[in-house]
């Protein structure tokens, strides 16, 4: 028996090669399998949603990654199926390559790159335009389209396939963000019908939008006829219903029939192009079939629309409203459940993403949400999902999304007052009233307040409150005695966080401003002609100021015609102050006037330098000493350029030394009046005030330097810098070039001094109590 086991044993091991020493075959590990699209076109700061497939061969676990070459590129979702990704914010369009890698289990890779190309956002515009047009060959064609932006609209322009362009007219009426532009053009022979492409473009905000048409030309012997319907129509039982046929034809009169198939249903208007009825009651969709048949231009054409009649259920619809959906951190956001009839509801299961159940929690239909940090993105979307059984037993699944917005995209969302580019004038005694718009997201707002940190002028009102979704201002006071600009902020609270902007406001103490003129230099001794100008509400008026020192140093003379001037000390040398004011109607008003009086004066320009003291007046060009000839003894004013200087004297003598061969030297023309004040204009030419205004002129380009100054009612100083002849002139800086066209003007404010400062000119304001200087790069 024995030996029978071990013979049986032996015959196994033979059968099932049990000695064998052949090898397994090897296995190869395959890299993972990605299944995506390549290329996609996105907006600026949009989420694109990708997807792809993944398989691996050995059915390993398989990873995914993401890379890519632009920053501010943030994945919001990611699994095996989909990814989201939150593009940024471009002005330009953008190409953005984003690359995706799969590895298994045994580190078997494989990765495809996606071509994302970010256009910038739209100007969001809208075009009354349709998307095809027929026309007769030879024939003038015209259409019109409306066009509303949420924006300004700046430019309209048409770009047609060259066929149509041989005689073409286009019209465009631009009025802020409403536009209207009409095409006409002449049609172009045909042997057979052709179609042409016409695009229209809209620029708003920077931004380019446009609008596709196709305009069919049909041969002059061809009558031609093509009609439409949607390619469906969905109404509800009980609700009534109004369908249109579009259609395109050589003849404008139409013959139109609708009827129904196999149904009863009474149609309104069934000879027009758009047919009415009221959707009967159902005990289950229906489905039935509208024919429409329009004959026109020796044709006749049918269409049919399927029109599916809804049976509403007994139970009332039901939606989710959040009582807001833009949100950052510290608001209160909740959502609810809206439905005429709460009892159809059993049960509501609430989940919401990017969020755990410590951050939400319902009670009756309601849920309430805690709000968090956003800190990495721009923003995250919450999306709150209810998952309601009704007591019927079937479920509905409703969603409501909630954006949490970055608190640093704040300025950006709202950008408050962006319509005020011009300081708000403020009137002593008087409300002022003025809005501030709030360009998006205004609903983020939770309150408004405004403050003046850099005035002591006292308000007795100072309101600001969110109404029509802007912010409206209140400011009052009683106290505005002289015109200065100071610096409004208005602080919105918008959750845990506030935003601030700030805005200039023009103090005015009545509406009668005074321009009293620029600081001016004289010789101590000198009576100064004082000239000002009144101004209501920026108008000019034929009104007299009075004058008056801050000092008993000097008087103010008042001539028997009404002129006042300033007799200053020709013992005192320093700084005047002078007062000019106006009352009118109860309404006071006030400027002051800086006059410089010297005795002693150094003064260098290049080639040439002054020095003034006491009764001795020397020069010195070039390395030698010149003198005047007449008796600087009676100096009222001293002027220099880089080779030449110029004296006036108490006496209304002028004399030029420096450069001979300088025009101002050397075509000094013989100069009769009473001459007021003495003006250097650039290099080359000099000007000379008159006691009654009038300005003479001398040198280079004299004539036309002259003829600017008859251009105002007074001018009050004439400066040259490179090209640009600028006067201050009606109180404003005007400048001119060359030929005499105005190259730059100031009505900002009036101007209080002007100096050429670092190869610019520099300006200041009457209205700034600061010595900040405006340098525009215009004058530079």
């Amino acid at each position: 028996m024995r030996d029978a086991i071990i013979l049986l044993t032996i015959m196994l091991l033979v059968g099932c090669g049990g000695s064998s020493s052949k090898k397994p075959p090897q296995v190869v590990n395959s890299a993972p399998q990605l299944t995506l699209e390549s290329t996609y076109t996105a907006q600026s700061g949009a989420i694109l949603t990708i997807e792809h497939q993944v398989a691996d061969p050995e059915n390993d676990t398989v990873s995914l990654t993401w890379s890519n070459d632009i920053n501010q590129v943030t994945i919001t979702q990611s699994t095996l199926a989909i990814t989201s990704v939150q593009l940024p914010t471009v002005t330009t369009e953008t190409t953005l390559t984003l690359t995706l890698t799969a590895r298994d289990d045994k580190n078997a890779t494989t990765s495809q790159d996606v071509t994302v190309t970010i256009k910038p956002k739209s100007a969001q515009v809208t075009f009354d335009l349709l998307d095809a047009y027929s026309a007769k060959e030879n024939s003038y064609f015209e259409l019109t389209t409306q066009i509303e932006a949420n924006h300004v609209i700046s430019d309209i322009s048409w770009q047609l396939d060259e066929p149509l362009n041989a005689d073409v007219n286009v019209q465009n009426s631009l009025n802020g963000t409403l536009a209207t532009s009409s095409l006409t053009l002449l049609t172009p022979d045909v042997t057979q019908t052709q179609s042409f492409n016409a695009i229209i473009s809209v620029t708003a905000n920077g931004q380019l939008s446009q609008k596709h048409t196709r305009i069919t030309i049909n041969p002059d012997t061809s009558d031609f006829l093509s009609i439409s319907l949607p390619e469906r129509y969905v109404v509800d039982e009980g609700k009534d219903a109004s369908i249109s046929v579009t259609i395109n034809s050589s003849d404008s009169q139409s013959e139109i029939k609708w009827r129904w198939h196999n149904s009863e249903i009474a149609l309104t208007g069934d000879d027009s192009k758009t047919v009415s009825f009221n959707a009967p009651q159902v005990e289950s969709d229906q489905t039935l079939i509208l024919e429409v048949s329009v004959t026109s231009a020796n044709q006749t054409h049918i269409a049919e629309i399927p029109v599916t009649i809804k049976d509403v259920t007994v139970y009332s619809n039901i939606s989710l409203a959040a009582n807001r959906t833009l949100a950052v951190k510290g608001h209160i956001v909740f959502v609810d459940v809206i439905t005429e009839n709460p009892e159809q509801i059993s049960s509501i299961d609430w989940t919401v993403n990017n969020l755990t159940e410590q951050d939400y929690s319902a009670k009756d239909h309601r849920l309430n949400i805690t709000v968090p940090e956003v800190s990495n993105g721009f923003f995250i979307d919450l999306d709150a999902q209810a998952t309601l059984t009704l007591t019927n037993g079937s479920q509905q699944n409703l969603t409501q999304s909630i954006r949490v917005l970055n608190p640093y995209t704040l300025d950006t969302e709202l950008n408050i007052g962006h319509n005020i580019d011009r300081p708000l004038p403020v009137y002593n005694g008087e409300t002022g009233n003025f809005t501030l718009r709030v360009s998006n997201a205004y609903d983020l707002i939770d309150s408004v307040a405004i403050d003046l940190p850099f005035t002591v002028t006292p308000f007795t009102t100072k309101n600001a409150e969110l109404i029509n979704n802007t912010i409206q201002l209140t400011l009052l006071s009683d106290n505005i005695t002289t015109e200065a600009e100071t610096t409004l902020q208005v602080t919105a609270f918008v959750g845990d966080y506030q935003v601030n902007d700030y805005f200039k406001l023009r103090l005015k103490p009545s509406h009668f401003t005074i321009y009293p003129g620029l600081t001016e230099q004289f010789y101590a001794g000198s009576q100064i002609t004082l000239f000002n100008q009144i101004y209501h509400d920026d108008t000019l008026r034929e009104e007299t100021a009075q004058w008056q020192t801050h000092t008993s140093i000097g008087d103010i003379v008042q001539s028997d015609s009404g002129e006042f001037s300033y007799a200053s000390s020709p013992s005192f040398h320093g700084e005047i102050s002078l007062n000019a004011s106006f009352n009118q109607n109860e309404s006071p008003t006030q400027s002051d006037k800086l006059i410089n009086m010297y005795r002693t004066l150094r003064i260098d320009k290049d080639d040439i330098s002054c020095s003034v003291s006491g009764r001795s007046t020397v020069c010195v060009y070039d390395g030698r000493t010149i003198r005047f000839t007449l008796d600087t003894a009676q100096l009222r004013q001293i002027k220099l350029n880089d080779e030449v200087a110029c004296l006036l004297t108490q006496n209304s003598a002028v004399e030029c030394i420096g450069n001979s061969a300088n025009p101002i030297v050397s075509d000094t023309p013989t100069l009769s009046g009473e001459i007021e004040r003495l003006n250097m204009v650039g290099n080359n030419a000099a000007c000379v005030q008159f006691k009654n205004a009038q300005w003479q002129c001398w040198g280079q380009n004299a004539a036309n330097t002259t003829s600017l100054t008859n251009a105002f009612s007074h001018v009050y100083t004439i400066t040259q810098h490179k090209q640009n002849t600028c006067l201050v002139a009606d109180g404003f800086l005007h400048c001119f070039n060359q030929v005499g066209e105005q190259s730059f003007n100031d009505l900002t404010g009036f101007i209080k001094d002007i100096e050429i400062k670092n190869n610019g000119l520099c300006y200041q304001y009457t209205h700034q109590k600061t010595s900040s200087w405006q340098c525009p790069s215009e004058l530079k």
